[in-house]
């Protein structure tokens, strides 16, 4: 019997209520990677190889290069930058929020959480192109030019087209991901509204720093999901 369990046992594990800290040997068992090959293989997850090989939202491709593709997100609403200024941030902020409906502190957070609904200045994906790349798992020492050329050109080509400083762009890496083929986030400004996805997400800045550090980084640490 597989000790780290079944198929559908893992994606229970994964798409359920319980964090879960996935050691390397996790990673690798039966049932880890029965899961992933049966994402890879779902219809409504193949979209991602569809945009590298050029069948699909060509014409929204901002970077290609060998090793990877850039565009903004497929989802269309996310494309669009709406020009609306944010409302004024005071220290309201730091009251407690549990006070009546009405309070200055709730309508300002409401005006604020409205803003970031709507305007997503930013949201593009980077999509490597290797198919042995499927999640930050797979990344080593030798793919951190890739990554350093791809959040580089990325943000370079955001300044350029939105005018937001690179240095505002948040470049990150979910894991576990959503599609299993590595995929880089370019948001600004960042905003998630589901508490537990600050688990999730891996700052490519950071990235880069553990692969410094160990090569086999990836391949040795064990990972919140």
């Amino acid at each position: 019997m597989n000790p780290h369990g079944s198929v559908n046992e893992v994606m229970c594990r994964l798409i359920g209520n319980k964090l879960l800290v996935e050691t390397p040997e996790m990673h690798a068992s039966e049932g880890m990677q029965a899961f992933i090959r049966t994402e890879q293989e779902r219809e409504q997850k193949r979209w991602v190889w569809e945009i590298i090989r050029g069948a699909r939202e060509a014409d929204e491709v901002r970077v290609r290069t060998p090793e990877f593709v850039v565009l903004p997100d497929t989802e269309r609403p996310n494309r669009d930058s709406v020009d609306v200024e944010p409302p004024v941030r005071s220290n309201l902020q730091l009251r407690s929020p549990l006070r009546a409906p009405a309070s200055p502190w709730m309508l300002e957070k409401r005006r604020w959480d409205a803003w970031q609904r709507q305007a997503p200045l930013v949201n593009w994906l980077g999509i490597a192109t290797d198919p042995g790349l499927r999640s930050l798992r797979d990344v080593r020492g030798r793919h951190a030019p890739m990554l350093r050329e791809m959040l580089e050109a990325t943000r370079a080509r955001i300044s350029e087209e939105t005018g937001v400083d690179p240095d505002e762009v948040m470049a990150y890496v979910h894991y576990p991901p959503s599609v299993y083929q590595l995929h880089v986030h370019f948001a600004y400004p960042y905003a998630q509204y589901n508490h537990r996805d600050v688990y999730r997400i891996h700052s490519v800045e950071t990235v880069l720093a553990n692969l410094a550090l160990d090569p086999e980084y990836y391949a040795k640490a064990s990972l919140q999901a």
